[in-house]
């Protein structure tokens, strides 16, 4: 008998099938998470292509419906000398300007880009965050363009004050100290001027026209910024990117938050008055500007508004300061419950080791060390299956026209030898929410956010640079696929051998802190494997029952 090709007929169907799957899942998460903005995150915020001089001051223009043009507006605001109001503290620093009456500069002072600069949430050449507009009645609704009187209250606190068309419009701002936080106390009197709408927004530069090429197999947008929007609203919760495709200007009715972010930081907007508003995202003029508008219920009196702001890192102690809803906007998926205590686990070994690498290696151990019963399990019915394998492939060749009579033979056999068909892959799902929660908790941590492990790898937030894990993790693969007992059929096996450099491939864009843990969960599920294999060396095996 000739022996078969490696690429028989049964080979090319499970090869091409794998490629369908492959581009199937692609065009899934292409819908899902389309290419996000290109560019490296400059100054803490997505930056864009701009025909603008360096001396160009801000167009501010957030309201589609103003009357006047944006030159008219620019020229206003250039003849008024800009006044502005300052807060520093260890953790960071603003500007408040006249211009707008809006915080102009926002800098994490202890956070750094890329390139090593303090994050730059807002810059004064930008529309800024906590603009203040009105929608409906017949005053001109750019608040937003008027120049504010600044009067400082103390340290941490300033009123902004300017009138319009017989509306006047008060702002408080209050800095919690160290906190990233900005209580907005904002009161409009404009009684009977017929407004319906009370409008405040915060902006950033949109996505520029270069699609990243950051993307991986499992996550649109993996190891590299991103810009989202992030709704809470009545009893539900929206999260969408920021495309080059499509603009996603969305409406959420009774929002209690929202926030517009990267990765890493993000600013949150949370509702503090009885009135509940409906949370928007808009994109106009290069910039993508997350607003908060408010129904006017009553035209007789002042209308009040409260809000804090929240503008810093997605560090969840810090989140959890403006409220512990507040938490949700760190993007920890399905499987949120488990990855926040996993996050809290790491944390700690992090306070053991100094370490975030180091920290890494002993979760990964101590989750496989946990989840070992299920895999114990799995690979004792994937043994059992490979015992009875000879006697599935005689049943097949003596009952190979009758499929009827092969599936009960099959059962029986199974039922004789006590195999559970569902044995070996049941416990390796039970185990995929931990593992998946976890893959989410290294992918989207802000701790890994310049932690450097050893050697070549200065950020487990980015990808290795020499490629060194995801090549070990690809071998390591390889010896725990020859460990494994196989019970696949020929033409699925031959085909499994080549998932390894698949993986290992798709692995180069991760981050390396991501490819680090599953380098070391491939280690310690060889050393596993082997102790089984022992293990299975000095048991007595119970002897195969067959089919007459």
């Amino acid at each position: 008998m000739e022996p078969k090709s490696t690429f028989d007929g049964r080979t090319i169907v499970v090869v091409v099938l794998c490629m369908l799957v492959w581009f199937g899942w692609q065009q899934y998460l292409e819908k899902k998470y389309p290419e996000p903005a290109a560019p490296a995150v400059v100054n803490g915020g997505l930056q864009t292509k701009s025909n603008k001089t360096p001396d160009e001051k801000p167009l501010f223009q957030p309201s589609a419906n103003a009357p006047s043009s944006p030159e008219e507006i620019k020229d206003s605001l250039n003849k008024a000398p800009e006044k502005t109001w300052s807060y520093e503290d260890p953790s960071w620093k603003i500007s408040v300007s006249n211009h707008g009456g809006r915080v102009s500069e926002v800098v994490l002072k202890k956070y750094t880009d890329r390139a090593g600069n303090p994050i730059v949430l807002v810059s004064s050449r930008e529309p800024g965050y906590l603009l203040t507009d009105v929608k409906g009645g017949n005053i001109d609704p750019r608040f937003s363009s008027l120049i504010y009187t600044i009067k400082e209250i103390s340290k941490e606190a300033v009123q902004l004050t300017a009138s319009n068309a017989g509306a006047t419009i008060t702002k408080t701002l209050t800095v919690v100290p160290e906190k990233y936080i900005i209580k907005d106390q904002t009161v409009i009197d404009g009684k009977n001027a017929g407004f319906q709408n009370i409008v405040l927004q915060v902006s950033q530069p949109a996505p520029g026209e270069q699609a990243s090429s950051g993307s991986s197999f499992f996550n649109r947008g993996a190891g590299q910024e991103i810009q989202e929007y992030f709704f809470n609203h009545g009893t539900k919760t929206n999260r969408h990117l920021v495309t080059t495709k499509d603009a996603q200007e969305k409406t959420y009715e009774q929002t209690h938050f929202a926030s517009l972010g990267s990765r890493y930081f993000t600013t949150l907007l949370f509702n503090r008055g009885n009135v509940v508003p409906a949370g928007q995202s808009v994109h106009r003029n290069e910039y993508s500007y997350l607003e908060m508008n408010y129904p006017v219920l009553d035209q007789s009196g002042a209308i009040n508004i409260s809000l804090e702001m929240y503008a810093g890192p997605k560090v969840l102690s810090d989140l959890k300061q403006v409220d512990d809803q507040a938490a949700q906007v760190v993007d920890f998926g399905f499987f949120s419950w488990i990855a926040f205590p996993l996050l809290e686990l790491m944390k700690y070994l992090y306070k053991v080791f100094n370490n975030y690498g180091v920290a890494i290696i002993a979760l990964t151990v101590l989750v496989r060390a946990l989840t070992f019963p299920f895999t114990y399990v799995s690979f004792k019915s994937m043994r059992s299956m490979q015992k009875i394998q000879p006697e599935l492939k005689r049943l097949k060749e003596i009952h190979k026209d009758n499929t009827q009579v092969l599936n009960q033979e099959t059962m029986k056999l199974m039922r004789d030898n006590k195999v559970n068909p569902a044995g070996g892959c049941l416990p390796l799902l039970l185990q995929l929410p931990i593992f998946w929660a976890l893959y989410q908790v290294l992918q989207n941590s802000i701790e890994l956010y310049h932690s450097p492990f050893i050697l070549w790898i200065h950020d487990l937030s980015m990808k290795d640079p020499y490629y060194v894990l995801p090549a070990l993790m690809g071998l390591s693969m390889i010896i725990q696929q020859k460990l494994t007992p196989n019970t696949m059929d020929p033409a699925q096996a031959k085909v499994m051998m080549f998932m390894p450099l698949f993986f290992a491939f798709l692995m180069m864009s991760l981050p390396s802190g991501l490819t680090l843990y599953i380098f070391v969960s491939t280690i310690f599920g060889v050393i596993q494997q082997v102790y089984m294999m022992k293990d299975r060396s000095g048991a007595a095996q119970p002897a195969l029952v067959r089919r007459t």
